[in-house]
């Protein structure tokens, strides 16, 4: 279930992926259920696309699905 949120830290097109719950966000728009939260042992990385236009994020070396999350061409 996508939730509508509001956070005045982040710039306008930002996301992200949530360390307590393992959500992913997108600014100001959505906040989705996306994986397992993570800790400061884990290693997290994030994979953007530009040929599709796509992010992903990875923990601990494994891929985790593709977000719903666009990048676009300013």
């Amino acid at each position: 279930m996508l939730k509508i949120i509001k956070k005045n830290w982040c710039s306008k097109d930002s996301c992200g992926y949530y360390s307590d719950d393992g959500n992913f966000f997108i600014c100001s728009d959505i906040d989705e259920p996306y994986g397992t939260g993570f800790e400061t042992k884990d290693t997290i990385g994030c994979l953007l696309n530009f040929r599709n236009n796509t992010v992903l994020s990875t923990k601990n070396g494994m891929n985790l699905a593709i977000t719903g999350y666009d990048i676009e061409d300013d």
